[in-house]
């Protein structure tokens, strides 16, 4: 079975410790499910890859592909045969994009960061990016135009670090890879300006079809085995390096709904905005 996540889910994650952290989850489900797992990365950053990823799942050559929610929401209109396998849940709260500055800032709202420096990261996420760029279009103003500055750094980490040295005056990041970063280093919390509606949670989708073509009742069996995983060590390791609590199924926890909320908010449309956005001078 061809397991692969997609690049946005990476942001301020290597590669390297993708890999290692996310293996004992896939072997642990191998050996529960009786089938071999082949697992990598899914690299991507465009409209067009993403596409491309819709249809490589869509083929049956990615059997389950790990995507954001508002993802999973723009791929269905495209591959409707596409359904989701398991959601995940954080520990905490919904998933909001958040605009922060500095615990001592003056900057209260949007318009106090106004012709600030903002400071970005590589791989930002994609839900991420449309709330900054739908935020800031809202008000009658282009990206480039609305701060002094848009620096990127490598990590969201180096963002962070950014604004608390007072490099940059505010950063872009979402509530789970914010919490992952400062949950052992709170000498680094920020403060949210702006925050956005909560978006659907990471989903692991596929054609069950296509995945019950390999071993027949084999999209069920992974899906059951999935929702054990937390009460093993191999499990509760890999979620907690992604900083989840567990899989859940798409009906326990409205996924469906907010789903199309956000892509109501949020059409396929906005991603060529996006795009410009990222080829900003």
């Amino acid at each position: 079975m061809q397991v692969r996540i997609y690049a946005s889910l990476m942001a301020g994650i290597s590669d390297h410790h993708a890999r290692a952290f996310t293996r004992p989850i896939i072997d642990l489900v191998a050996r529960e499910i009786e089938y071999p797992l082949n697992f990598d990365i899914a690299q991507g950053a465009t409209p067009e890859d993403l596409w491309n990823f819709g249809q490589q799942i869509e083929d049956g050559k990615i059997h389950v592909g790990i995507v954001w929610g508002v993802e999973y929401g723009w791929l269905r209109k495209r591959f409707p045969r596409m359904k989701p396998m398991v959601v995940t849940r954080h520990a905490t709260a919904h998933l909001k994009s958040q605009l922060m500055v500095h615990p001592d800032s003056k900057a209260t709202d949007l318009a106090g960061v106004r012709g600030q420096r903002l400071a970005t990261y590589q791989r930002m996420p994609l839900m991420d990016e449309l709330f900054l760029s739908k935020t800031v279009e809202d008000r009658g103003v282009r990206l480039p135009q609305f701060f002094a500055t848009i620096k990127q750094h490598k990590t969201a980490l180096d963002a962070i670090c950014a604004v608390h040295s007072g490099e940059a005056d505010c950063v872009m990041i979402n509530t789970t890879l914010y919490q992952r970063h400062i949950a052992n280093r709170p000498k680094l919390e920020l403060r949210a300006v702006a925050l956005s509606d909560p978006f659907p949670q990471a989903v692991l989708v596929g054609r069950p079809e296509r995945v019950n073509a390999l071993r027949p009742g084999l999209w069920l069996e992974t899906r059951e085995c999935l929702q054990d995983v937390e009460d093993t060590p191999e499990g509760r390791q890999g979620l907690d390096f992604w900083r989840q609590e567990r899989f859940i199924l798409p009906e326990a926890d409205n996924f469906e709904q907010l789903v199309r909320a956000r892509i109501a908010q949020y059409p396929v449309t906005a991603l060529a905005q996006v795009a410009q956005d990222r080829r900003r001078p």
